[in-house]
């Protein structure tokens, strides 16, 4: 099963602790969003980055705007992608 992940970030999940047991990343050259794996990208993602952030939890798989960094950045990302359906 492939380990989807933001282009550009696949040396970063190599070389984070926590991602050197999964062996097949693959770099995909669209932003993920659907966070909280749900069925849709929705307000639900807006309020599991929101957490995140407040509990500094910097999981790369909440990093959906690939700058790095989980932040407000990722939630504008999130609610672009849910106000254009």
């Amino acid at each position: 099963m492939a380990n989807n992940v933001p282009a550009g970030t696949a040396e970063l999940y190599h070389t984070a602790e926590q991602w050197r047991a999964f062996r097949n990343i693959v770099e995909m050259d669209y932003i993920i969003t659907d966070v909280n794996e749900g069925v849709a990208v929705d307000v639900g993602d807006v309020n599991t980055v929101l957490a995140a952030i407040l509990n500094n939890d910097s999981r790369l798989s909440l990093d959906v705007n690939g700058d790095n960094n989980v932040d407000v950045g990722d939630v504008n990302t999130i609610l672009n992608t849910v106000l254009s359906k």
